[in-house]
């Protein structure tokens, strides 16, 4: 799929994760929207209530499994509104010293950042207000704890009443230090007849990308993963060019399926790359022609871990100024079903409109093209 790029923008301001659908290259260290975990919860159970284990596919292992998440649990405050957890993630190193845990899209945005919480560690260590950023909260945890695979993080109203305790285990070494990564989303065997699109298109991209300077990627399955997806990313996960999440829960809304992917992978890629492309699907690509914000001219093999830099630089900003490199474009209209198609950038004579506001142009998605 083709799309061609309308409007290039340097973000500094608030950027967070579950915005960034617009396509953008986020540089992690600035956005708070992270750290090699395998992570879990428990509300006052025990520790086997919350390990999962299914019959259908989705129980394949890998050996570059970073986490392997149940269903989300949630928390009733006093005022009667309810947070839904669905990852906690420790993250240690250059980004912050910190749990994240996440909450799912059907959690209000108000609810974590007005609430007054407190995090600690077993006997009340480290007690800590809570930082709330829309549906994040972030526990500072002490760097000292760095080396550890797991932690108890308890959280407390400001009357210091428990409400939840949380488990985040981790498997240590699993990442390296990187440039830029990649998250790649859910992709599904429709049935046994039909292969999904996605599905069909997932191995071209990883090598596109991987082709073009991404140097790891996070790779996300969910409960109902068939085996051929399996057989798809086992070759990158031994080649530890890829590590997998898995979620044992399907949202069923598309919308709070990428929710959950761009905000869990954008925290545990803190620390561990400078640039993160967080939410690009496997029919996009970023196509450069034009060379013009390189030193010598020239578009290089590897833009996608080289551009984005040169692209801050070009506008005059420094690296710490720039939170995001978003890109905002529009979709030029498929041909009909019974007419020949050629990929062209021009092949349309204006763009569509949208179908719910015909009075505006549509939105599409994004290309360097």
């Amino acid at each position: 799929m083709l799309w061609a790029l309308a409007f290039l923008c340097l973000s500094s301001g608030e950027t967070f994760a579950e915005t960034c659908d617009h396509q953008s290259a986020l540089q992690v260290r600035n956005v708070t929207s992270a750290a090699v975990p395998l992570t879990e919860w428990f509300p006052d159970q025990q520790p086997s209530d919350v390990y999962f284990e299914s019959e259908d596919s989705s129980a394949w292992r890998s050996p570059r499994d970073l986490a392997l998440l149940p269903a989300p649990t949630e928390l009733r405050l006093a005022n009667g509104e309810t947070m839904r957890i669905f990852s906690a993630v420790p993250s240690f190193g250059e980004d912050g010293n910190f749990i994240a845990l996440l909450l799912t899209k059907s959690t209000k945005r108000w609810v974590s950042e007005n609430l007054p919480l407190f995090c600690s560690g077993p006997n009340g260590a480290h007690r800590r207000p809570v930082r709330g950023y829309r549906r994040v909260l972030l526990c500072d945890w002490p760097a000292e704890e760095a080396d550890r695979e797991s932690f108890e993080v308890f959280l407390e109203d400001q009357d210091g009443k428990h409400l939840l305790r949380v488990l985040a285990r981790r498997k240590v070494g699993l990442l390296q230090k990187y440039h830029t990564m990649a998250c790649v989303r859910d992709v599904f065997f429709e049935s046994r007849e039909f292969f999904s699109a996605a599905l069909k298109q997932l191995v071209e991209w990883l090598e596109f990308y991987r082709f073009h300077g991404i140097e790891h990627f996070f790779v996300y399955t969910f409960r109902g993963t068939e085996d051929a997806v399996k057989e798809l990313l086992m070759p990158y996960l031994r080649q530890g060019l890829a590590t997998r999440i898995h979620f044992d829960d399907y949202p069923s809304d598309k919308i709070h399926r990428q929710h959950q992917v761009v905000q869990d992978c954008l925290y545990r890629a803190k620390s561990h790359t400078t640039w993160l492309l967080p939410s690009v699907d496997v029919d996009e690509y970023f196509h450069l022609k034009s060379g013009h914000f390189f030193p010598d001219g020239v578009v290089p093999q590897d833009y996608l871990k080289t551009a984005w830099d040169a692209i801050v630089k070009w506008k005059g900003k420094r690296l710490e100024e720039v939170r995001s490199v978003s890109f905002r474009s529009f979709r030029f209209a498929r041909a009909p079903s019974d007419s020949l198609e050629i990929s062209s950038a021009w092949r349309e004579a204006k763009l569509p409109r949208s179908h719910n506001h015909p009075e505006k142009l549509a939105n599409g998605k994004f290309a360097c093209n």
